[in-house]
């Protein structure tokens, strides 16, 4: 590896963490937090060296912290803490929406291929001739 690559990935660390700490310290969204945990671990587990005890207990040691962090934050964070407590789906209004959101063009097509084409339509929705 370059000197130069080893600078930029310093500074990629760097910056993984202010945007992790700020992130946070403003109270972005869950999804945010989440990656940005989830960021740090890859960060961590491409910088430790595990054959060197020395660095892998200290990693291991950060990952603790990052996990006790992740328990203050969790507490403190409304939208987290609701989550934790009522699941994802009543804990978090923009879980359903998103799911909502994406299954809007399957359910129109579903719905596209029934209204259209009258024989399917028939096959399904028989007329009565019952008054």
């Amino acid at each position: 590896m370059r000197d130069r690559d080893r600078i930029y990935m310093k500074r990629l660390r760097d910056l993984i963490v202010v945007f992790a700490v700020g992130a946070i310290l403003m109270g972005t969204e869950v999804r945010i937090i989440i990656d940005t945990g989830v960021a740090l671990v890859i960060v961590l587990v491409m910088h430790t060296v595990f054959h060197n005890r020395g660095q892998a207990k200290r990693t291991y040691e950060i990952f603790g912290v990052m996990v006790a962090a992740g328990a203050v934050i969790g507490a403190l964070n409304s939208r987290i803490r609701s989550i934790l407590l009522q699941g994802p789906i009543a804990g978090d209004g923009s879980i359903p929406s998103r799911i909502a959101y994406m299954l809007t063009p399957v359910v129109a097509d579903i719905m596209d291929l029934f209204m259209h084409s009258s024989d399917s339509a028939q096959a399904i929705f028989p007329k009565s001739n019952e008054p």
